[in-house]
C-alpha cells in the first residue's frame, strides 16, 4: 500500500472511531482534472471537504471533524496528507 492509501485509511479509520458515517467520491471538473468530496455526518454535525487529490479531501475531513471536537485521538504519528 503506497503511503497515500495509507494515511486515506488511517484517516477512514479515525473519523470511524469517532462516530462519523463517512463516504468520498470523485467527479470530473470540467477541466480535464478530479475535484474528490469527501461527506460525513455524525447525527448532529455534517462534515463536506474538497480537494483537488483524494489525500487532500481527506486531510480537510479530517480538519472539520477536529474543528467541531469530533475526533478522537491516534496512537499514530499525526496525519500528513500533502
Amino acid at each position: 500500500m503506497t503511503d497515500a492509501a495509507e494515511q486515506i485509511t488511517e484517516a477512514i479509520e479515525r473519523l470511524h472511531r469517532s462516530g462519523w458515517s463517512i463516504g468520498s467520491v470523485a467527479f470530473h471538473n470540467g477541466a480535464g482534472g478530479l475535484l474528490w468530496l469527501v461527506t460525513g455526518s455524525n447525527g448532529e454535525n455534517l462534515i463536506r471537504a474538497e480537494g483537488v487529490t483524494e489525500p487532500e479531501a481527506w486531510l480537510d475531513a479530517i480538519e472539520q471533524a477536529r474543528g467541531v471536537g469530533m475526533l478522537s485521538h491516534s496512537t499514530r504519528p499525526p496525519l500528513d496528507l500533502a
